[in-house]
């Protein structure tokens, strides 16, 4: 016995030395000159083992030597031996784990056995096999119940972010690669840089690419990075460099080429192949394109290489031979029928753009909607704290503007209006709903077909079909309007005159909006001469912005009684009542309707009773270890402006309470009030559990209670999440009276503090589009109203007497009315748009 163990240490040793081998030839990229020397070895040190007395550590040693025979055919060129190696060791692990009574024995078999059919996994994922890897890692989980270590964890994360990267899941991928770099931050080990790889990967498809750049530096500096990892990062941000300079990138890509080719990396080779000959497409270079997107092709022939490199190859011939371009587009289309369905969308998508402006293939316009909208659903499974605008704006998220252009191209103003109106249902994450509604326009569905295709083609649902949702509905003195910006601003509306659609090209938009969001910053930092400040100058932007209006939607309002706003995006920040609706600039929106915005088509709308027990008010909360002369000071200043809070909502100092937390938040909820009455800060706060943001009421919680924010000093912020997760039901009217209290349509999937108290019981919201002015801002500008009372709080003594009327839209509409009337008859600073016009209600559609 002694002497089988003996025997049995020595095998072990020669497997650590054959094991620290193949690490070091893996690390460097390099295989050996001959694979089969390695498996030969292993296969004779297999046989040692048939003469040792069975036993734990035998298993676990079995299963070791299988998993290691397998890495060396993975360095080799056979990988689909290499696959089935791996499964070899999997399945021997399973096997022999019951047999195994020692819990570290156990243990370690537990971890082996799933390395090994990750690593198949991983394997797989080289070729483009998904579902394959997709079920090795489901099995790698079944078997791993009862635990495995934080090693095989890391390993499952990051292989899990890569087939969901490969996928184009790019909300899940960042998901999993937060996981990733948590488990390597806290336990390290391989796979560790990977970890990093993956998530900069993550950051740059979500928008990201500071982070990502960031991210792949730090990889290029890190002393334990592989071959691969290397290139990967390289590729990483030769992409980056591309997407901001074609000529910047070059440099980078030729080194990445390089790379690829000393470390005989077919898949690396293969995707800097295509981004050099798109570069070189881009510079005129056509032959040169061909020859390398012919070269990637060769280098990596599964079916979502071929066909992409087809789709490139034709539209390198676009011009020079239609006829050649066209035949292989058709080659693409049909090698894409063998790759999976992200790679149909794109190649259908890219094909269908062609047919279409050489007008051989009219069908194409639904394959191209209905890619481009399949490409846009893709991104709903984006988490909290991503940088949502950021990726609004990212290419791979402005496919759904073609689908627009087309639509308004082809004088097709429903479509246009159904696209829009798809855009505009999209709901927040706190809903926990993964599909927008299925929506109508004009009583009908101009998407039916196309959604339909949609499923057949890539088996994919745009939207829950048991849900049913009318926009732009037919209503008697009301104009219903969706803006949206995707690349160009759509405008579409039903007035008086019935369906309307317009596009407003970005160049004549952007400059006035981005006007409005530095103004609105003006709360932030001195006055100086403010644009909302000055009276000429605002009337002069308000002019501007005017001209996104059409005449056609000008005639409507001047028939109507009300503007229902849907506005996404930096369309969100217009303040849309204030925008003038002639060249002078004399008559606003306001003076014509009233104006309400609405919240996402299809947000939840609970059937509760309306409060009977008052109001529940927050006024100018303390927040913990904050300095009254900070940013997160007081809000309010002493006398009369706190008097008269404190004489409209009576109690004992109801103003600047230390005691209003989270807690006594949600018991103030439960009792039912009427009505909430927020007045403090607002505003993005750090997510604790990722690298993002998110939006948050700052109450005065300290940092014990536990929360979704990070801590700030010894405060937690309360973020829409932990509202979300509470459970409370919020009463029928909400005033949020705070800095950009109310902007959640600026991001896509908005998941804001407005929009989640309406998702959970509020039948509308009084909030603010923009950082408001303090009371103490306008007492270091010298601006000092006549009674007293800072415009901070009369704007918000104002809505709280509006919530108190039958019908407060109006009456808030009314009071601002009498602000704009105020500001162009006095022009004072104290009475500017900066505070009130910032105010706006979101109701449900």
């Amino acid at each position: 016995m002694a002497s089988a163990e003996h025997s049995l240490a020595q095998i072990r040793d020669e497997l650590t030395r054959i094991e620290v081998q193949l690490r070091g030839l893996e690390q460097s990229g390099r295989p050996p000159a001959d694979p089969a020397t390695l498996t030969t070895a292993l296969t004779t040190l297999d046989r040692c083992l048939d003469q040792l007395t069975p036993g734990d550590d035998l298993a676990v040693t079995r299963v070791w030597l299988a998993s290691l025979r397998a890495s060396a055919l993975a360095l080799g060129s056979d990988e689909s031996a290499a696959v089935a190696a791996f499964d070899h060791a999997a399945r021997l692990g399973s096997q022999l784990l019951t047999d195994v009574a020692d819990p570290h024995a156990r243990d370690a078999l537990t971890d082996l056995t799933a390395v090994a059919g990750i690593d198949a996994a991983v394997l797989l994922l080289r070729s483009g096999a998904y579902p394959a890897a997709q079920a090795r890692l489901d099995q790698v989980e079944a078997r791993g119940q009862s635990g495995l270590g934080p090693t095989v964890m890391l390993a499952l994360a990051n292989a899990r972010t890569a087939i969901e990267l490969g996928l184009d899941r790019a909300g899940n991928g960042f998901r999993w690669a937060q996981v990733a770099a948590g488990l390597a931050q806290e336990h390290g080990g391989p796979g560790a840089t990977t970890a990093l790889v993956n998530l900069a990967e993550a950051c740059a498809r979500i928008g990201d690419p500071a982070r990502a750049r960031g991210l792949f530096t730090q990889v290029l500096t890190h002393p334990d990075r592989t071959a691969a990892e290397e290139g990967a990062a390289r590729m990483g941000l030769a992409r980056i460099a591309l997407d901001e300079d074609v000529t910047l990138g070059a440099p980078a890509l030729r080194e990445v080429i390089q790379h690829a080719q000393q470390t005989r990396d077919a898949p690396l080779f293969s995707v800097a192949a295509i981004a050099v000959g798109w570069a070189a497409h881009a510079t005129g270079q056509s032959d040169l394109a061909r020859r390398w997107y012919a070269e990637a092709a060769d280098t990596m022939a599964d079916p979502a290489t071929r066909a992409t490199c087809a789709a490139l190859i034709a539209t390198t011939w676009t011009e020079s031979d239609p006829a050649q371009a066209r035949a292989d587009r058709e080659r693409a289309r049909q090698l894409a029928q063998e790759a999976s369905p992200q790679t149909r969308a794109v190649i259908d998508y890219q094909t269908g753009l062609h047919d279409l402006v050489t007008g051989e293939r009219p069908e194409a316009l639904a394959e191209v909607i209905a890619a481009a909208l399949v490409m846009d659903a893709w991104r709903i499974d984006l988490p909290w704290g991503v940088p949502r605008q950021a990726w609004q704006l990212s290419g791979r998220a402005q496919t759904i503007a073609t689908a627009l252009d087309l639509a308004h191209d082809h004088r097709r103003p429903d479509l246009v209006a159904a696209i829009s109106a798809h855009l505009a249902a999209t709901l927040p994450e706190a809903t926990a709903l993964m599909l927008p509604p299925r929506v109508t326009v004009d009583g009908s569905d101009p998407l039916a077909d196309i959604v339909r295709l949609a499923r057949r083609r890539y088996g994919h649902a745009l939207r829950d079909e048991s849900r049913t949702i009318a926009a732009l509905p037919e209503q008697p003195g009301v104009v219903d309007l969706i803006a949206v910006t995707r690349q160009d601003t759509y405008l579409c509306w039903r007035g008086p005159t019935g369906l309307h659609s317009a596009r407003r090209p970005q160049a004549e938009v952007a400059p006035s909006l981005a006007v409005v969001i530095s103004v609105s910053e003006a709360a932030r930092h001195a006055p100086d001469d403010a644009v909302l400040l000055t009276p000429g100058k605002e009337t002069g932007l308000m002019t501007d912005l005017g001209a996104l209006l059409p005449a056609a939607l000008v005639t409507d309002l001047r028939e109507a009684r009300l503007l229902r706003v849907r506005a996404d995006g930096d369309l969100a920040v217009a303040p849309w009542g204030l925008l003038a609706v002639e060249p002078t600039g004399s008559t606003r929106v306001l003076d014509l309707v009233d104006v309400v915005s609405l919240a996402p088509y299809g947000l939840p709308v609970l059937p509760t009773e309306s409060g009977s027990a008052g109001v529940l008010a927050v006024l100018d909360p303390q927040i913990p270890g904050m300095l009254a002369d900070s940013v997160w000071g007081p809000v309010t200043t002493p006398g009369p402006a706190r008097q008269a809070l404190a004489e409209r909502f009576g109690g004992d100092r109801p103003v600047g309470r230390a005691d209003q937390d989270r807690c006594w938040w949600e018991a103030g909820l439960a009792q039912r009030p009427a009505r909430l009455f927020y007045l403090g800060h607002a505003g993005a706060v750090r997510a604790a559990d990722s690298g993002g943001t998110e939006p948050a009421l700052h109450l005065c919680c300290t940092e014990e209670l536990s929360g979704t924010a990070a801590v700030i000093g010894r405060h937690r912020p309360f973020t829409a999440r932990d509202m979300a997760r509470s459970g409370s039901i919020y009463p029928p009217r909400v005033a949020l009276i705070a800095c950009a209290s109310a902007d959640d349509a600026r991001t896509r999937d908005a998941y804001g503090v407005a929009h989640t108290m309406l998702a959970h019981g509020a039948g509308l919201v009084t909030g603010t589009r923009w950082p408001l002015p303090t009371g103490q801002w306008f007492r270091d500008a010298d601006l000092h109203p006549s009674s007293g009372i800072d415009p901070l709080t009369a704007l918000a003594l104002a809505v709280d007497q509006a919530h108190e009327n039958q019908d407060p839209v109006a009456a808030v509409n009314r009071w601002q009315r009498a602000c704009l009337n105020r500001w162009r008859a006095q022009g004072r600073a104290d009475n500017s748009p900066i505070t009130w016009g910032a105010v706006h209600t979101i109701v449900h559609p």
